[in-house]
């Protein structure tokens, strides 16, 4: 239902934001109307896949390196730990190529103090 400033007593502002949240929350969810909460069997383990395992996340900065490099070229030059970035050297279509990226796995790629230094070391080679 979808109230008016007219219905409610309510300023003209105040029944806009009311009909566009209304109409914002029932979009979301199927089958959902306005000031529905979702049910407990729409756990957040049914919205999300299955957590993999580092090594087989398509998301891992080694797999993601090794697929920009040429095939066995990619050589780390940074330890493949917590910080959140990984970097490496090799070849790119035969070009001497050095990269980096976020590793997407850990804190959602988020970056530290640990991961700007893999960055800076990445850039001084």
């Amino acid at each position: 239902m979808t109230t008016t400033a007219r219905d409610s007593g309510a300023g003209k502002g105040e029944a806009a934001t009311a009909t566009a949240t209304a109409t914002a929350t029932a979009g979301t969810r199927p089958n959902a109307t306005a000031g529905q909460v979702p049910s407990s069997d729409t756990s957040a383990s049914v919205l999300k896949p299955p957590k993999l395992p580092r090594q087989d996340d398509p998301r891992n900065p080694r797999k993601r390196l090794a697929a920009l490099f040429d095939p066995e070229t990619l050589e780390l030059i940074s330890a493949d730990d917590d910080s959140g970035m990984l970097a490496g050297v090799g070849l790119v279509e035969g070009v001497h190529t050095v990269a980096f990226c976020s590793d997407a796995t850990l804190m959602g790629g988020a970056m530290g103090h640990a991961g700007c230094q893999v960055v800076v070391s990445a850039y001084e080679r």
